[in-house]
Protein backbone atom coordinates (compact mmCIF):
# COMPACT_ATOMS: atom_id res chain seq x y z
CA UNK A 1 0.00 0.00 0.00
CA UNK A 2 1.27 3.54 -1.06
CA UNK A 3 2.74 5.01 2.16
CA UNK A 4 0.41 8.26 1.37
CA UNK A 5 -3.02 6.37 1.29
CA UNK A 6 -1.62 5.22 4.92
CA UNK A 7 -1.01 8.28 5.94
CA UNK A 8 -3.94 9.55 4.91
CA UNK A 9 -6.08 6.62 6.64
CA UNK A 10 -4.38 7.85 9.92
CA UNK A 11 -5.71 11.07 9.49
CA UNK A 12 -9.38 9.58 9.33
CA UNK A 13 -8.52 7.99 12.38
CA UNK A 14 -6.94 10.61 14.07
CA UNK A 15 -9.19 12.94 16.90
CA UNK A 16 -5.71 13.27 19.03
CA UNK A 17 -8.15 11.88 22.38
CA UNK A 18 -7.73 8.25 23.26
CA UNK A 19 -11.31 8.43 24.56
CA UNK A 20 -12.82 9.53 21.59
CA UNK A 21 -12.48 6.87 18.60
CA UNK A 22 -13.45 7.68 14.86
CA UNK A 23 -14.30 4.73 12.26
CA UNK A 24 -15.27 5.26 8.93
CA UNK A 25 -17.92 3.49 6.87
CA UNK A 26 -18.46 1.52 3.48
CA UNK A 27 -20.66 2.89 1.29
CA UNK A 28 -21.19 1.22 -2.01
CA UNK A 29 -17.38 1.35 -2.43
CA UNK A 30 -17.69 5.31 -0.85
CA UNK A 31 -15.70 5.76 2.38
CA UNK A 32 -17.94 7.76 4.63
CA UNK A 33 -16.47 9.56 7.12
CA UNK A 34 -18.25 11.31 10.30
CA UNK A 35 -17.64 14.47 11.34
CA UNK A 36 -15.15 15.55 14.36
CA UNK A 37 -16.54 16.05 17.64
CA UNK A 38 -14.49 16.54 20.60
CA UNK A 39 -14.98 14.99 23.92
CA UNK A 40 -16.79 17.71 25.88
CA UNK A 41 -19.22 18.18 22.50
CA UNK A 42 -20.27 14.87 23.35
CA UNK A 43 -20.40 14.44 26.76
CA UNK A 44 -22.72 17.39 26.87
CA UNK A 45 -25.06 15.47 23.73
CA UNK A 46 -25.04 12.35 25.93
CA UNK A 47 -26.31 14.65 29.12
CA UNK A 48 -28.97 16.19 27.18
CA UNK A 49 -30.00 13.44 25.87
CA UNK A 50 -33.68 11.62 27.01
CA UNK A 51 -32.40 10.17 30.39
CA UNK A 52 -29.05 10.82 29.89
CA UNK A 53 -28.85 12.91 33.10
CA UNK A 54 -27.68 9.45 34.75
CA UNK A 55 -25.08 8.61 32.40
CA UNK A 56 -25.88 5.42 32.06
CA UNK A 57 -23.14 2.12 31.82
CA UNK A 58 -23.70 2.26 27.76
CA UNK A 59 -25.80 3.83 25.18
CA UNK A 60 -26.58 5.29 21.70
CA UNK A 61 -27.12 8.57 20.26
CA UNK A 62 -27.51 10.36 16.76
CA UNK A 63 -25.88 13.74 15.99
CA UNK A 64 -25.59 15.97 12.74
CA UNK A 65 -23.98 13.36 9.98
CA UNK A 66 -22.74 10.91 12.81
CA UNK A 67 -24.18 8.17 15.57
CA UNK A 68 -22.72 8.44 19.05
CA UNK A 69 -22.03 4.56 21.00
CA UNK A 70 -20.46 5.43 24.22
CA UNK A 71 -19.69 3.56 27.49
CA UNK A 72 -18.63 4.19 30.94
CA UNK A 73 -14.86 3.46 31.10
CA UNK A 74 -14.19 1.20 34.35
CA UNK A 75 -11.38 1.60 36.59
CA UNK A 76 -8.65 -0.86 35.98
CA UNK A 77 -9.46 -0.61 32.11
CA UNK A 78 -7.49 2.21 31.70
CA UNK A 79 -5.63 5.24 33.71
CA UNK A 80 -9.34 7.57 33.33
CA UNK A 81 -11.32 8.04 35.76
CA UNK A 82 -14.11 5.57 36.76
CA UNK A 83 -16.33 8.68 35.74
CA UNK A 84 -14.75 8.75 31.98
CA UNK A 85 -17.11 7.82 29.04
CA UNK A 86 -15.18 6.45 25.40
CA UNK A 87 -17.03 7.35 22.78
CA UNK A 88 -17.14 5.91 18.96
CA UNK A 89 -18.20 8.36 16.34
CA UNK A 90 -19.26 6.05 13.57
CA UNK A 91 -21.37 8.13 9.86
CA UNK A 92 -24.82 8.50 9.54
CA UNK A 93 -26.07 7.73 5.90
CA UNK A 94 -29.40 7.33 3.58
CA UNK A 95 -30.38 4.10 3.84
CA UNK A 96 -32.15 3.83 0.24
CA UNK A 97 -28.39 4.30 -0.83
CA UNK A 98 -27.38 1.10 -0.16
CA UNK A 99 -29.71 -0.54 -2.34
CA UNK A 100 -28.81 -1.78 -5.36
CA UNK A 101 -31.56 -1.21 -7.87
CA UNK A 102 -30.00 -1.63 -11.35
CA UNK A 103 -29.78 -5.20 -11.84
CA UNK A 104 -28.67 -5.48 -15.28
CA UNK A 105 -25.43 -3.28 -13.96
CA UNK A 106 -25.06 -6.29 -11.71
CA UNK A 107 -25.20 -8.46 -13.94
CA UNK A 108 -22.57 -7.22 -16.60
CA UNK A 109 -20.40 -5.69 -13.29
CA UNK A 110 -20.29 -8.19 -10.70
CA UNK A 111 -21.71 -11.20 -11.86
CA UNK A 112 -19.46 -11.60 -14.67
CA UNK A 113 -16.84 -10.80 -12.59
CA UNK A 114 -14.41 -14.42 -13.25
CA UNK A 115 -14.27 -15.85 -9.91
CA UNK A 116 -10.42 -16.02 -10.53
CA UNK A 117 -10.30 -12.21 -9.84
CA UNK A 118 -12.48 -12.71 -7.10
CA UNK A 119 -9.34 -14.43 -5.46
CA UNK A 120 -7.09 -11.86 -7.06
CA UNK A 121 -9.28 -9.61 -5.10
CA UNK A 122 -8.95 -11.22 -1.80
CA UNK A 123 -5.04 -11.76 -2.09
CA UNK A 124 -4.71 -8.17 -2.27
CA UNK A 125 -7.00 -7.58 -0.15
CA UNK A 126 -5.13 -9.78 2.70
CA UNK A 127 -1.67 -7.65 1.99
CA UNK A 128 -4.09 -4.49 2.03
CA UNK A 129 -5.38 -5.62 5.39
CA UNK A 130 -2.63 -6.63 6.70
CA UNK A 131 -0.58 -3.28 6.33
CA UNK A 132 -3.69 -1.44 7.68
CA UNK A 133 -3.65 -3.40 11.33
CA UNK A 134 0.26 -2.80 10.80
CA UNK A 135 -0.45 0.95 10.48
CA UNK A 136 -3.41 1.38 12.38
CA UNK A 137 -4.40 -1.23 14.51
CA UNK A 138 -3.12 0.57 17.78
CA UNK A 139 -5.36 3.00 17.15
CA UNK A 140 -8.36 1.17 17.32
CA UNK A 141 -7.45 -0.44 20.74
CA UNK A 142 -10.49 1.51 22.21
CA UNK A 143 -13.14 0.48 20.47
CA UNK A 144 -15.92 -1.63 22.00
CA UNK A 145 -14.48 -5.04 20.15
CA UNK A 146 -16.31 -6.96 22.55
CA UNK A 147 -14.88 -9.78 25.33
CA UNK A 148 -11.46 -9.18 23.56
CA UNK A 149 -8.90 -7.74 25.75
CA UNK A 150 -5.55 -5.94 24.56
CA UNK A 151 -3.38 -9.74 24.15
CA UNK A 152 -6.69 -11.06 22.54
CA UNK A 153 -7.09 -8.55 19.93
CA UNK A 154 -3.10 -8.75 18.45
CA UNK A 155 -4.17 -12.77 18.00
CA UNK A 156 -7.36 -11.34 16.40
CA UNK A 157 -5.22 -9.28 14.05
CA UNK A 158 -3.00 -12.05 13.08
CA UNK A 159 -5.79 -13.85 12.31
CA UNK A 160 -7.92 -11.67 10.13
CA UNK A 161 -5.34 -11.72 7.16
CA UNK A 162 -5.07 -15.96 7.16
CA UNK A 163 -8.80 -15.78 6.79
CA UNK A 164 -8.43 -14.45 2.88
CA UNK A 165 -6.08 -17.20 2.19
CA UNK A 166 -7.41 -17.00 -1.75
CA UNK A 167 -6.73 -21.16 -1.80
CA UNK A 168 -9.52 -21.63 0.99
CA UNK A 169 -11.55 -19.58 0.29
CA UNK A 170 -11.49 -21.51 -3.79
CA UNK A 171 -12.09 -24.38 -1.62
CA UNK A 172 -14.84 -23.45 0.68
CA UNK A 173 -16.76 -22.66 -2.76
CA UNK A 174 -15.98 -25.45 -4.77
CA UNK A 175 -17.19 -27.58 -1.79
CA UNK A 176 -20.13 -25.30 -0.94
CA UNK A 177 -21.15 -24.64 -4.09
CA UNK A 178 -20.37 -28.00 -6.00
CA UNK A 179 -22.62 -30.11 -8.31
CA UNK A 180 -22.05 -33.48 -9.64
CA UNK A 181 -20.58 -31.95 -13.25
CA UNK A 182 -18.54 -29.50 -11.46
CA UNK A 183 -16.60 -27.73 -8.87
CA UNK A 184 -18.69 -24.70 -7.51
CA UNK A 185 -16.69 -21.87 -8.68
CA UNK A 186 -17.70 -23.09 -12.18
CA UNK A 187 -21.48 -22.68 -11.50
CA UNK A 188 -20.70 -18.89 -10.24
CA UNK A 189 -18.76 -18.35 -13.39
CA UNK A 190 -21.44 -19.98 -16.06
CA UNK A 191 -24.01 -21.85 -17.20
CA UNK A 192 -23.05 -25.88 -16.46
CA UNK A 193 -24.81 -28.34 -18.40
CA UNK A 194 -26.64 -31.13 -16.50
CA UNK A 195 -26.03 -34.49 -17.81
CA UNK A 196 -29.35 -35.80 -16.18
CA UNK A 197 -32.20 -37.19 -18.74
CA UNK A 198 -34.92 -34.86 -18.84
CA UNK A 199 -38.98 -35.58 -18.38
CA UNK A 200 -41.26 -33.08 -20.83
CA UNK A 201 -44.61 -32.58 -19.46
CA UNK A 202 -48.44 -32.88 -20.34
CA UNK A 203 -48.43 -29.84 -22.07
CA UNK A 204 -46.42 -30.83 -24.38
CA UNK A 205 -47.18 -34.12 -24.68
CA UNK A 206 -50.91 -33.02 -25.08
CA UNK A 207 -49.15 -30.68 -28.07
CA UNK A 208 -47.93 -33.08 -29.69
CA UNK A 209 -51.60 -34.73 -30.06
CA UNK A 210 -53.02 -31.95 -31.46
CA UNK A 211 -50.29 -30.50 -33.85
CA UNK A 212 -50.14 -31.40 -37.16
CA UNK A 213 -46.44 -31.33 -37.30
CA UNK A 214 -44.99 -34.57 -36.48
CA UNK A 215 -43.24 -35.35 -33.06
CA UNK A 216 -39.71 -33.77 -32.41
CA UNK A 217 -36.77 -34.43 -29.69
CA UNK A 218 -35.92 -31.34 -27.36
CA UNK A 219 -32.73 -29.40 -28.89
CA UNK A 220 -32.62 -27.23 -25.73
CA UNK A 221 -29.63 -29.38 -22.90
CA UNK A 222 -30.52 -28.29 -19.38
CA UNK A 223 -27.86 -26.27 -17.76
CA UNK A 224 -27.53 -25.03 -14.56
CA UNK A 225 -26.12 -21.82 -12.74
CA UNK A 226 -25.54 -19.91 -9.02
CA UNK A 227 -26.71 -16.62 -9.70
CA UNK A 228 -25.44 -14.22 -7.31
CA UNK A 229 -27.86 -12.13 -5.11
CA UNK A 230 -28.40 -8.79 -3.01
CA UNK A 231 -27.38 -9.49 0.52
CA UNK A 232 -28.57 -8.01 3.80
CA UNK A 233 -26.48 -9.39 6.55
CA UNK A 234 -27.25 -8.63 10.08
CA UNK A 235 -24.31 -9.73 12.43
CA UNK A 236 -24.13 -10.05 15.95
CA UNK A 237 -21.64 -9.11 18.56
CA UNK A 238 -20.85 -12.68 20.09
CA UNK A 239 -17.67 -12.99 18.64
CA UNK A 240 -15.57 -9.81 16.81
CA UNK A 241 -15.24 -12.49 13.89
CA UNK A 242 -18.82 -12.53 12.76
CA UNK A 243 -18.94 -9.44 10.30
CA UNK A 244 -15.47 -10.73 8.59
CA UNK A 245 -17.09 -14.45 8.30
CA UNK A 246 -20.21 -12.46 6.52
CA UNK A 247 -18.37 -10.70 4.23
CA UNK A 248 -16.04 -13.51 3.17
CA UNK A 249 -19.11 -15.20 2.28
CA UNK A 250 -20.56 -12.81 0.46
CA UNK A 251 -17.19 -11.94 -1.38
CA UNK A 252 -17.15 -15.46 -2.21
CA UNK A 253 -20.44 -15.86 -3.87
CA UNK A 254 -20.27 -12.92 -5.67
CA UNK A 255 -22.95 -10.58 -3.51
CA UNK A 256 -23.89 -7.18 -3.57
CA UNK A 257 -23.86 -6.91 -0.03
CA UNK A 258 -24.97 -4.87 2.69
CA UNK A 259 -23.20 -6.22 6.22
CA UNK A 260 -24.12 -4.15 9.21
CA UNK A 261 -21.53 -4.52 12.34
CA UNK A 262 -22.87 -5.01 16.04
CA UNK A 263 -21.82 -2.26 18.29
CA UNK A 264 -19.60 -4.60 20.02
CA UNK A 265 -17.24 -5.65 17.14
CA UNK A 266 -17.05 -1.88 14.61
CA UNK A 267 -13.24 -2.03 14.48
CA UNK A 268 -12.73 -5.04 11.68
CA UNK A 269 -15.87 -3.48 9.23
CA UNK A 270 -13.86 -0.06 9.74
CA UNK A 271 -10.09 -1.51 9.11
CA UNK A 272 -11.83 -4.04 5.96
CA UNK A 273 -13.29 -0.51 4.70
CA UNK A 274 -9.95 1.20 4.39
CA UNK A 275 -8.14 -1.84 2.92
CA UNK A 276 -11.04 -2.36 0.21
CA UNK A 277 -10.53 1.19 -0.97
CA UNK A 278 -6.83 0.79 -0.90
CA UNK A 279 -7.17 -2.39 -3.16
CA UNK A 280 -9.28 -0.36 -5.47
CA UNK A 281 -11.76 2.13 -5.05
CA UNK A 282 -13.53 1.15 -8.28
CA UNK A 283 -13.29 -2.29 -8.23
CA UNK A 284 -16.99 -4.08 -8.81
CA UNK A 285 -16.43 -6.08 -5.43
CA UNK A 286 -15.80 -3.33 -3.73
CA UNK A 287 -18.26 -1.05 -5.42
CA UNK A 288 -20.83 -3.55 -4.56
CA UNK A 289 -20.10 -3.79 -0.96
CA UNK A 290 -21.10 -1.45 1.83
CA UNK A 291 -20.12 -2.21 5.49
CA UNK A 292 -21.97 0.31 7.89
CA UNK A 293 -23.56 0.34 11.45
CA UNK A 294 -26.81 1.28 12.52
CA UNK A 295 -28.53 0.39 16.31
CA UNK A 296 -30.29 -2.76 16.21
CA UNK A 297 -34.15 -1.81 15.79
CA UNK A 298 -34.04 1.59 13.90
CA UNK A 299 -37.12 1.66 12.17
CA UNK A 300 -36.05 4.74 10.13
CA UNK A 301 -33.23 2.24 8.72
CA UNK A 302 -34.87 -1.00 8.93
CA UNK A 303 -37.87 -0.38 7.37
CA UNK A 304 -36.15 1.23 4.40
CA UNK A 305 -33.64 -2.33 4.12
CA UNK A 306 -36.24 -4.98 4.68
CA UNK A 307 -38.81 -3.85 2.01
CA UNK A 308 -40.05 -5.97 -0.40
CA UNK A 309 -37.72 -6.28 -3.48
CA UNK A 310 -34.83 -4.65 -1.19
CA UNK A 311 -32.62 -7.57 -1.07
CA UNK A 312 -32.20 -11.22 -2.44
CA UNK A 313 -31.40 -12.46 0.72
CA UNK A 314 -31.49 -11.94 4.56
CA UNK A 315 -28.42 -13.46 6.60
CA UNK A 316 -28.75 -13.14 10.57
CA UNK A 317 -26.83 -13.40 13.53
CA UNK A 318 -28.27 -13.04 16.88
CA UNK A 319 -30.50 -13.48 20.01
CA UNK A 320 -33.54 -15.46 19.65
CA UNK A 321 -35.76 -11.89 19.60
CA UNK A 322 -33.63 -10.48 17.21
CA UNK A 323 -34.39 -13.25 14.63
CA UNK A 324 -38.33 -13.58 15.82
CA UNK A 325 -38.19 -10.20 15.21
CA UNK A 326 -36.38 -9.53 11.84
CA UNK A 327 -38.12 -12.64 10.32
CA UNK A 328 -41.75 -11.39 10.81
CA UNK A 329 -40.61 -7.79 9.50
CA UNK A 330 -39.06 -9.78 6.38
CA UNK A 331 -41.24 -12.45 5.58
CA UNK A 332 -41.34 -11.60 1.72
CA UNK A 333 -37.67 -12.27 1.72
CA UNK A 334 -35.34 -15.86 1.09
CA UNK A 335 -33.73 -15.89 5.04
CA UNK A 336 -30.69 -17.81 6.86
CA UNK A 337 -31.09 -17.58 10.14
CA UNK A 338 -27.76 -17.91 12.41
CA UNK A 339 -29.69 -18.66 16.00
CA UNK A 340 -28.31 -18.43 19.63
CA UNK A 341 -26.68 -22.09 20.17
CA UNK A 342 -24.20 -23.30 22.46
CA UNK A 343 -21.61 -26.03 23.13
CA UNK A 344 -21.01 -28.68 25.19
CA UNK A 345 -18.27 -31.31 26.05
CA UNK A 346 -18.35 -34.89 27.07
CA UNK A 347 -16.15 -36.71 29.59
CA UNK A 348 -16.07 -40.42 29.24
CA UNK A 349 -15.10 -42.64 32.24
CA UNK A 350 -11.91 -43.33 30.49
CA UNK A 351 -10.62 -40.15 31.53
CA UNK A 352 -10.17 -41.21 35.02
CA UNK A 353 -7.80 -41.60 36.69
CA UNK A 354 -4.98 -41.31 34.62
CA UNK A 355 -6.18 -38.93 32.04
CA UNK A 356 -7.87 -36.45 33.96
CA UNK A 357 -5.71 -33.47 33.66
CA UNK A 358 -5.64 -33.76 30.19
CA UNK A 359 -9.21 -33.88 29.63
CA UNK A 360 -9.63 -30.61 31.97
CA UNK A 361 -7.52 -28.89 29.78
CA UNK A 362 -8.66 -30.09 26.61
CA UNK A 363 -12.46 -29.04 27.86
CA UNK A 364 -10.98 -25.60 29.17
CA UNK A 365 -9.60 -24.71 25.67
CA UNK A 366 -13.31 -25.75 24.04
CA UNK A 367 -15.19 -23.56 27.16
CA UNK A 368 -12.61 -20.60 25.97
CA UNK A 369 -13.34 -20.32 22.42
CA UNK A 370 -14.36 -16.47 22.33
CA UNK A 371 -14.27 -16.18 26.02
CA UNK A 372 -17.24 -18.27 26.27
CA UNK A 373 -19.30 -16.53 23.94
CA UNK A 374 -19.16 -18.01 20.23
CA UNK A 375 -21.96 -20.74 19.85
CA UNK A 376 -19.33 -23.24 19.68
CA UNK A 377 -18.41 -22.65 22.99
CA UNK A 378 -18.34 -25.23 25.95
CA UNK A 379 -20.62 -23.94 28.63
CA UNK A 380 -21.44 -27.04 29.93
CA UNK A 381 -19.80 -30.59 30.64
CA UNK A 382 -21.06 -33.61 31.18
CA UNK A 383 -18.56 -35.90 33.51
CA UNK A 384 -19.35 -40.21 33.63
CA UNK A 385 -18.04 -40.97 36.72
CA UNK A 386 -18.02 -41.05 40.77
CA UNK A 387 -19.02 -38.82 42.48
CA UNK A 388 -15.61 -38.21 43.50
CA UNK A 389 -14.30 -38.59 40.14
CA UNK A 390 -16.75 -35.44 39.36
CA UNK A 391 -15.34 -33.60 41.78
CA UNK A 392 -11.42 -34.21 41.21
CA UNK A 393 -12.50 -33.10 37.48
CA UNK A 394 -13.80 -30.00 38.81
CA UNK A 395 -10.44 -28.94 40.69
CA UNK A 396 -8.64 -29.86 38.00
CA UNK A 397 -10.63 -27.28 35.62
CA UNK A 398 -10.35 -24.77 38.71
CA UNK A 399 -6.76 -24.87 37.97
CA UNK A 400 -6.83 -24.76 34.09
CA UNK A 401 -9.02 -22.05 34.25
CA UNK A 402 -6.09 -20.24 36.72
CA UNK A 403 -4.02 -20.03 34.21
CA UNK A 404 -6.14 -18.98 31.94
CA UNK A 405 -6.85 -16.02 33.85
CA UNK A 406 -3.17 -15.39 34.33
CA UNK A 407 -2.35 -15.95 30.16
CA UNK A 408 -5.33 -13.89 29.03
CA UNK A 409 -6.76 -11.70 32.22
CA UNK A 410 -10.08 -10.52 31.61
CA UNK A 411 -12.26 -8.34 33.90
CA UNK A 412 -16.35 -9.17 34.43
CA UNK A 413 -18.12 -5.99 34.06
CA UNK A 414 -20.51 -5.36 37.23
CA UNK A 415 -23.36 -6.45 36.01
CA UNK A 416 -21.99 -9.92 35.41
CA UNK A 417 -20.16 -10.27 39.11
CA UNK A 418 -23.53 -9.61 40.16
CA UNK A 419 -25.22 -12.36 38.20
CA UNK A 420 -23.50 -14.25 39.40
CA UNK A 421 -24.00 -13.34 43.10
CA UNK A 422 -27.70 -13.91 42.31
CA UNK A 423 -27.04 -17.45 40.98
CA UNK A 424 -25.08 -18.49 43.91
CA UNK A 425 -27.97 -17.55 46.06
CA UNK A 426 -30.61 -18.43 43.55
CA UNK A 427 -30.35 -21.19 40.46
CA UNK A 428 -26.92 -22.47 41.72
CA UNK A 429 -27.42 -22.85 45.57
CA UNK A 430 -27.19 -26.42 45.11
CA UNK A 431 -24.27 -26.50 43.43
CA UNK A 432 -20.66 -27.02 44.66
CA UNK A 433 -18.68 -23.81 43.62
CA UNK A 434 -15.14 -23.33 42.89
CA UNK A 435 -14.20 -19.83 42.65
CA UNK A 436 -10.58 -18.13 41.22
CA UNK A 437 -10.28 -14.97 42.13
CA UNK A 438 -12.15 -13.11 45.07
CA UNK A 439 -15.87 -13.42 45.68
CA UNK A 440 -16.36 -9.74 44.52
CA UNK A 441 -13.60 -10.09 41.56
CA UNK A 442 -14.25 -13.29 40.28
CA UNK A 443 -12.01 -14.37 37.64
CA UNK A 444 -13.46 -18.13 36.65
CA UNK A 445 -16.07 -20.43 38.10
CA UNK A 446 -16.33 -24.06 37.85
CA UNK A 447 -19.87 -25.09 39.28
CA UNK A 448 -20.57 -28.82 40.06
CA UNK A 449 -24.37 -29.50 39.72
CA UNK A 450 -26.25 -32.48 40.90
CA UNK A 451 -28.93 -32.06 38.50
CA UNK A 452 -30.93 -30.06 35.92
CA UNK A 453 -30.40 -26.16 35.50
CA UNK A 454 -31.89 -23.65 33.27
CA UNK A 455 -29.08 -23.20 30.66
CA UNK A 456 -30.71 -19.60 29.73
CA UNK A 457 -29.19 -18.39 33.15
CA UNK A 458 -25.56 -19.28 32.26
CA UNK A 459 -23.63 -16.21 32.32
CA UNK A 460 -21.29 -17.21 29.52
CA UNK A 461 -18.43 -15.69 30.96
CA UNK A 462 -15.53 -17.95 31.77
CA UNK A 463 -18.69 -20.20 34.01
CA UNK A 464 -18.27 -23.79 33.33
CA UNK A 465 -21.41 -26.33 34.51
CA UNK A 466 -20.20 -29.73 35.58
CA UNK A 467 -22.84 -32.51 35.50
CA UNK A 468 -22.04 -35.94 36.83
CA UNK A 469 -23.99 -38.68 34.68
CA UNK A 470 -23.13 -42.54 35.46
CA UNK A 471 -23.77 -43.25 32.00
CA UNK A 472 -23.13 -40.46 28.90
CA UNK A 473 -26.53 -42.03 27.05
CA UNK A 474 -28.34 -40.06 30.12
CA UNK A 475 -26.93 -36.94 28.69
CA UNK A 476 -29.19 -37.71 24.91
CA UNK A 477 -32.39 -36.32 26.32
CA UNK A 478 -30.27 -33.10 26.84
CA UNK A 479 -29.05 -32.36 23.37
CA UNK A 480 -31.12 -30.45 20.93
CA UNK A 481 -31.06 -28.28 17.79
CA UNK A 482 -30.17 -25.89 20.80
CA UNK A 483 -26.20 -27.48 21.09
CA UNK A 484 -24.67 -26.52 18.05
CA UNK A 485 -20.73 -28.40 19.24
CA UNK A 486 -19.82 -31.26 21.22
CA UNK A 487 -16.03 -32.23 22.31
CA UNK A 488 -16.19 -35.73 23.10
CA UNK A 489 -13.52 -37.22 25.36
CA UNK A 490 -11.65 -40.02 24.35
CA UNK A 491 -11.53 -40.79 20.91
CA UNK A 492 -13.04 -43.92 20.55
CA UNK A 493 -15.56 -42.41 22.81
CA UNK A 494 -16.79 -40.02 20.43
CA UNK A 495 -17.13 -42.25 17.26
CA UNK A 496 -19.54 -44.47 19.55
CA UNK A 497 -21.86 -41.90 20.29
CA UNK A 498 -21.40 -40.00 17.02
CA UNK A 499 -24.07 -41.01 15.40
CA UNK A 500 -26.73 -40.59 18.50
CA UNK A 501 -25.50 -37.06 18.90
CA UNK A 502 -26.01 -35.95 14.97
CA UNK A 503 -29.63 -37.87 15.31
CA UNK A 504 -30.23 -35.35 18.40
CA UNK A 505 -29.92 -32.18 16.55
CA UNK A 506 -25.75 -31.39 17.31
CA UNK A 507 -24.25 -29.93 14.30
CA UNK A 508 -20.33 -30.37 15.03
CA UNK A 509 -19.22 -33.79 17.35
CA UNK A 510 -15.58 -33.11 17.52
CA UNK A 511 -12.23 -34.60 19.35
CA UNK A 512 -12.50 -32.64 23.02
CA UNK A 513 -10.39 -30.00 22.84
CA UNK A 514 -10.99 -29.14 18.40
CA UNK A 515 -14.48 -27.27 18.72
CA UNK A 516 -13.14 -24.09 17.68
CA UNK A 517 -11.56 -25.88 14.23
CA UNK A 518 -12.96 -25.67 10.67
CA UNK A 519 -12.32 -26.31 7.21
CA UNK A 520 -12.68 -24.74 3.71
CA UNK A 521 -16.61 -25.40 2.97
CA UNK A 522 -17.64 -26.80 6.81
CA UNK A 523 -21.39 -26.63 7.20
CA UNK A 524 -22.91 -23.98 9.59
CA UNK A 525 -25.55 -24.75 11.98
CA UNK A 526 -25.96 -27.69 10.06
CA UNK A 527 -26.29 -25.80 6.36
CA UNK A 528 -24.47 -25.03 3.32
CA UNK A 529 -24.48 -21.21 4.02
CA UNK A 530 -23.23 -20.10 0.72
CA UNK A 531 -25.51 -22.66 -1.41
CA UNK A 532 -28.18 -20.19 0.45
CA UNK A 533 -26.57 -17.32 -0.80
CA UNK A 534 -26.65 -17.70 -4.35
CA UNK A 535 -30.46 -18.30 -6.55
CA UNK A 536 -29.62 -21.58 -7.90
CA UNK A 537 -31.23 -21.58 -11.63
CA UNK A 538 -31.88 -23.02 -14.55
CA UNK A 539 -31.14 -22.20 -18.06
Amino acid sequence: MAPHLLDELADVLATGDSLVVRLPALLKGRLLLPPRYTRDELLAAVRAAPGGGALAESGWLRLEGAQILHRRVHEGATRASPQERRFLVLPSFEPRELIEMDRLALARELHALPFREVLDYAEALREALRETISFLGGMLRHTHTSHVDERGQHLLWELLPELLDPRALGEAVDRDLAGPEAPGRHYLDGWIPVEAPSQRGMSARMAERISSRPARASMVRPTLRAIPTRQLHITAGNSPLVPFLSFLRALATKGAAVIKSPADATAIPALLAMAMRAVDADHPITRHTSLVYWKGGDRHVEDVLLSPSAFDRLVVWGSAQTVRSLGERAGHMKSVFLEPRYGSSLIGRRAFPHHLEEAAELAATDSMIANQQACTASLVHYVEGTEEEALAYCRALQRVLARWDELLPHRWPPSVQGRLRQLRRGEFLRGTWFVNGGPRETSSVVISMPGPFDITAHPACRCIVVRRVEQLGQVLPLMSRSVSTVGVYPEETREEWRDALAAAGVSNILPLGECERAHAGMPHDGMRVMSELVEWTNG
